[in-house]
């Protein structure tokens, strides 16, 4: 175990080896001989240090020793661990206080993402903060305070020699805002009556006449069914509820053929018949074809 090349592995800059490739070489360097420099690790406690999957920790080694930080002096097998050989083209040294000052100075000054960054641009540092928005609401009551103080004294008498307003309506109590009431005379300006529309006025004068008033057209009242002779509900009753009788029943299916009452198209049917009953034997259906086909049978008369 060798704490002083642990030591100058950790001491390293970031711009030459990241986090995990740190972590490495550290397990590596507490694994190695001080006079030698030879260390066996193994692939068990060197995944566990950077805390990586084998193949992640695999290659790790592999960049460090094409970085020239580590030496493969043995390949490792199934049951024996590679040996390595750290800092092989010397030891660096520690860096001193002073050294890790300035590294940490030019960091500070670095951009955050390089990428992003303008090259060759210098910004000159500002003199003070930047404003915000109660600064400027101070630099414009600064500014506002002599102006209006200045037109207190002197416009305040003239607009009350012009407009003939002596009195003042008093204001809110910070001075701001709408007054409490009408300046006196106001209503005097306005006139009793709304202007009419330029369409209502004569053109030979100049009074303008009185609007005529146009009666209200009469609403026509709904006109009112004549309720419904005596008797009409009991003489009703009877068809409507055969008829709700009708409308639960279903009209086709096994269910239909069950009851006794039969569906719609049966009773369009049954009537249909009934039309064509003969008439001179007063039979059914069946007898109307019959009678007919006699009829048709029989020789023509002759002179009818």
């Amino acid at each position: 175990m060798s704490i002083h090349l642990m030591i100058v592995a950790a001491y390293l800059p970031p711009d030459v080896v990241n986090q995990g490739q740190k972590l490495a070489l550290m397990k590596i360097c507490d694994s190695a001989d001080d006079e030698t420099r030879l260390a066996r690790p193994g692939m068990r406690r060197l995944r566990a240090w950077v805390g990586v999957s084998k193949s992640r920790c695999t290659t790790i080694v592999t960049e460090l020793v094409a970085m020239g930080l580590v030496e493969r002096v043995t390949v490792g097998r199934i049951g024996r661990a590679a040996v390595y050989r750290v800092f092989p083209m010397g030891v660096p040294s520690i860096p001193s206080n002073e050294e890790l000052d300035a590294r940490h100075h030019e960091a500070d000054k670095a951009p955050k993402n390089e990428n992003k960054a303008r090259r060759g641009l210098q910004r000159a540092r500002p003199s003070k903060p930047a404003m915000t928005y109660r600064d400027v609401e101070v630099r414009k009551e600064s500014r506002a305070a002599p102006e209006q103080s200045e037109r207190g004294e002197e416009e305040r008498p003239q607009e009350t020699e012009e407009h003939g307003q002596e009195d003042q309506p008093p204001k809110g109590a910070d001075g701001e805002g709408l007054h409490a009431w009408n300046p006196p005379g106001g209503e005097g300006r306005v006139p009793p009556v709304e202007p009419l529309p330029s369409f209502l006025l004569p053109l030979s004068c100049s009074t303008p006449l009185p609007l005529r008033t146009m009666p209200y057209r009469k609403l026509r009242t709904p006109r009112r069914r004549a309720a419904p002779a005596t008797g009409y509900w009991r003489a009703t009753a009877a068809p409507v509820a055969r008829a709700r009788e009708q409308c639960a029943r279903p009209r086709s299916g096994p269910r239909s053929r069950r009851t006794g009452r039969p569906n719609a198209r049966s009773s369009r049917l049954c009537r249909r018949r009934k039309r064509r009953t003969c008439g001179s034997c007063e039979s059914g259906p069946t007898g109307w074809r019959q009678h007919g086909g006699r009829r048709a049978r029989r020789p023509g008369r002759v002179g009818i």
